[in-house]
C-alpha cells in the first residue's frame, strides 16, 4: 500500500469514528422528558442478536407461566392493576417486548431516517409487534410499553398508534425495504380512525393530506385499481393542492403518476388518465432528477406488469436508466420560493424583475427576503448591465461573462457536496462557519455545449476564513475591512439559522461556503447548504476531487495562495 493510499485510510477512519448517534423523533401529541434518551446502538444491537437466537431456536422462549409471571411484575412495578382474562391473551407480542426492550424502545423513538441497513428488519418487526400489543391487550397492559401522553385513554391510544403506524410504513416504503403492500392494512387503519374522530366539520384528505397519499400509493403499488384506490389518490391530490403548511410537490408528482396507472388499469376515464399521463411526462422531461432514481424506478417499473405508458412516452427503460442532468434541469431542480422554499407545481413562482436570478411565489415572501437579497440584486443587475455593453465592443468576452454569469448561479453546476467533504463537515460541521474553499476556474468554451461543463475548477483548496479576509477582499473588490462582514451577511441567512420542519428539507441546513475566481471571470462567493439529513447519509469521502469536475477530468490541483505563510487547512482540526 502506497504512502498516499496509507493516509487516505487513516483519515477516512478517523472521519468514520465521529459517525452520527441516531435521533430521536416523536410524532405530533407525544411528549417526552428531558432527560430521555434511546438506548445505545450496542445495547440495541444485542437484542437483535437475541431476537436471531429465539429464531433460530438456541434461545429456549418463556413458557406461557413466565410471561405472565413477568407481565404481573411489571404491572405491580408500575402501580398498573391486572387486567381480567390475562392468562386468554395471545402472549406473543409482549414476550417480545419483554424479551427485547431496548429494541422495542428504541424502533419506536428513533427517526426513521437514522436506523441502519442493518437494524432495519428488527425495527420492523418491533413496530408490527408494538401496534399488535396496543390494538389488542387490554388497559393498562400497553402502558407497559410506552408512557401515554396526557388525555383520554382513546386519545392517547391513538396518538401512540398513529406514531407507531407512520414510522413502519415509511420503513416499509424505504428503497431498502420496498414492501409498501405491508403498510396497506396499517395505513388504512390511520385513516379509517381518523375519519371517526374527525370533527372539524372539513374532509380529513384536507386536514392530513399525507396520510392519505401515503395509503393510496401504498395501494396503488399493491396492485390495487379499485374504487378505493381511486379515491383515496383523487382525494390525496385534492388535499395536497390546498395544504399550505409542508412541501408537497414531490409527493403531487407521485400522485399524478399513481392516478394516471390507476385510471389506465381501469379504464373508466381514459380522458383523465390521458391528461395526467401527459403531465407526469412533460414534468419528468423537464424535471428527471427531481425525485429521484429509486422513487422513479418504483414508480415506472411494476413487477410483473407491463411497461408503464408513462415511460414509454419518456423512452422506456433506457430513459431511466441513461437520462441525464444538463444545466437546464439542474436549474429547474433548484427552482423554488427562495424564502418559503416552496416549489413548482405546489406554488406558482415567478423571478426578480431586477436581477432575473432569485424566484418567489409571492409578493409577500419577496418583501421578507429583501434585505438579505438587495445588495446581491444590484450587484447581478449591475453585472447585466456590464456585459450588454461589452457584447458592443468585444462580442467573445461578453459570452464568457454571459456564460460565466448563468454557471456560477448554477446550484449543481458543481457538486458542491464535494466540498462537504472538503471541508470536513462530517467530523466538525461547525468549520461551516469558519472555513471556505477557494476555487480557480478556467473558461473552457468548447468542452461540451451544456453550460454546466464550459468551466473547470483548476486549483482548490480549504483556509480559515480569518486568515484570507484580505483575499476575499481583493478578490470581490470590498473595501479593506468589509470581508467579515460580507461573510457574516452570508452566513446569516434564515435558511441557514432556523429549524427546517421534518415536512421539508430534514433538521437543519448547514451553510457550504466558497469562493470562485479565474482570470477575466468576476469573482463570485456561493453559500449553497446541506441538510444533516444527507450529511448522515453520505459517508465520508477524502477522495472529493475527483467529484469536483462534472466531466471525466483530471481532478483540481491543490491550491497555494501566494502568500505562502496561509496554509491550506483541509486537515487541520
Amino acid at each position: 500500500m502506497s504512502e498516499d493510499s496509507r493516509d487516505l485510510s487513516l483519515i477516512t477512519a478517523q472521519f468514520s469514528s465521529l459517525a452520527f448517534e441516531p435521533r430521536v423523533e416523536v410524532g405530533d401529541g407525544l411528549i417526552l422528558p428531558p432527560d430521555f434518551q434511546l438506548p445505545s446502538l450496542e445495547s440495541v444491537r444485542a437484542d437483535s442478536a437475541t431476537l436471531v437466537d429465539i429464531r433460530s431456536g438456541i434461545q429456549r422462549p418463556h413458557t406461557n407461566e413466565e410471561i405472565i409471571s413477568a407481565v404481573r411484575a411489571l404491572l405491580v412495578c408500575n402501580g398498573l392493576d391486572e387486567p381480567p382474562g390475562l392468562g386468554n391473551m395471545d402472549l406473543e407480542p409482549i414476550y417480545y417486548y419483554i424479551t427485547l426492550p431496548k429494541l422495542f424502545k428504541w424502533s419506536y423513538f428513533v427517526k426513521i431516517e437514522d436506523v441502519p441497513g442493518d437494524l432495519q428488519e428488527d425495527a420492523i418487526f418491533a413496530l408490527k409487534m408494538f401496534i399488535r400489543a396496543v390494538e389488542e391487550y387490554p388497559e393498562p397492559v400497553p402502558r407497559l410499553l410506552i408512557n401515554y401522553p396526557p388525555g383520554s385513554e382513546e386519545d392517547s391510544k391513538y396518538i401512540v398508534l398513529c406514531n407507531a403506524r407512520r414510522k413502519l410504513s415509511e420503513s416499509l416504503f424505504h428503497p431498502r425495504t420496498n414492501r409498501p403492500a405491508e403498510a396497506v392494512p396499517y395505513l388504512k387503519a390511520t385513516v379509517e380512525t381518523g375519519l371517526r374522530r374527525n370533527t372539524s366539520g372539513k374532509g380529513l384528505w384536507l386536514i392530513t393530506p399525507f396520510s392519505y397519499s401515503l395509503y393510496g400509493e401504498a395501494l396503488a403499488l399493491s396492485g390495487r385499481y379499485d374504487d378505493e384506490t381511486k379515491l383515496i389518490l383523487e382525494r390525496a391530490l385534492e388535499g395536497l393542492s390546498q395544504f399550505d403548511r409542508g412541501h408537497t410537490s414531490s409527493t403531487i408528482a407521485k400522485i399524478n403518476i399513481h392516478l394516471a396507472h390507476v385510471l389506465h388499469k381501469r379504464g373508466d376515464d381514459p380522458k383523465k388518465a390521458k391528461q395526467l399521463e401527459d403531465l407526469s411526462v412533460r414534468f419528468l422531461r423537464k424535471n428527471p432528477n427531481f425525485l429521484g432514481q429509486d422513487i422513479l424506478s418504483q414508480l415506472l417499473v411494476r413487477p410483473g406488469q407491463p411497461e408503464s405508458r408513462i415511460l414509454t412516452a419518456l423512452g422506456g427503460p433506457k430513459w431511466l436508466l441513461e437520462h441525464k442532468s444538463t444545466f437546464k434541469t439542474d436549474k429547474r431542480l433548484t427552482k423554488q420560493c427562495k424564502t418559503c422554499q416552496f416549489h413548482e407545481p405546489q406554488v406558482k413562482l415567478f423571478v426578480c424583475s431586477n436581477c432575473k436570478y432569485i424566484w418567489y411565489c409571492s409578493k409577500e415572501c419577496q418583501r421578507a427576503d429583501w434585505k438579505m437579497h438587495k445588495t446581491m440584486c444590484r450587484e447581478m443587475a449591475e453585472y447585466s448591465s456590464h456585459v450588454e455593453e461589452l457584447g458592443k465592443v468585444n462580442p467573445q468576452a461578453a459570452q464568457c461573462a454571459t456564460d460565466w454569469s448563468k454557471w456560477r448561479t448554477g446550484f449543481l453546476t458543481v457538486d458542491h457536496y464535494a466540498f462537504v467533504h472538503a471541508l470536513g463537515l462530517h467530523r466538525d460541521p461547525s468549520r461551516s462557519r469558519t472555513h471556505i474553499v477557494f476555487c480557480y476556474v478556467e473558461y473552457t468554451p468548447h468542452a461540451s455545449k451544456d453550460l454546466k461543463h464550459k468551466f473547470r475548477i483548476n486549483s482548490c483548496g480549504v483556509f480559515r476564513i480569518v486568515d484570507v479576509l484580505a483575499d476575499i477582499e481583493h478578490a470581490m473588490g470590498l473595501d479593506k475591512g468589509e470581508g467579515a462582514e460580507y461573510i457574516q451577511n452570508c452566513l446569516q441567512d434564515p435558511t441557514f439559522n432556523s429549524d427546517v420542519s421534518s415536512s421539508s428539507y430534514g433538521e437543519k441546513m448547514i451553510p457550504v461556503p466558497s469562493l470562485f475566481m479565474g482570470v477575466n471571470l468576476q469573482a463570485v462567493l456561493r453559500c449553497t447548504c446541506v441538510s444533516t439529513d444527507l450529511l448522515r447519509m453520505k459517508p465520508y469521502n477524502p477522495q472529493w476531487r475527483n467529484a469536483v469536475n462534472k466531466l471525466e477530468d483530471a481532478p483540481p490541483l491543490k491550491l497555494q495562495l501566494e502568500r505562502s505563510e496561509i496554509k491550506d487547512a483541509e486537515y487541520i482540526f
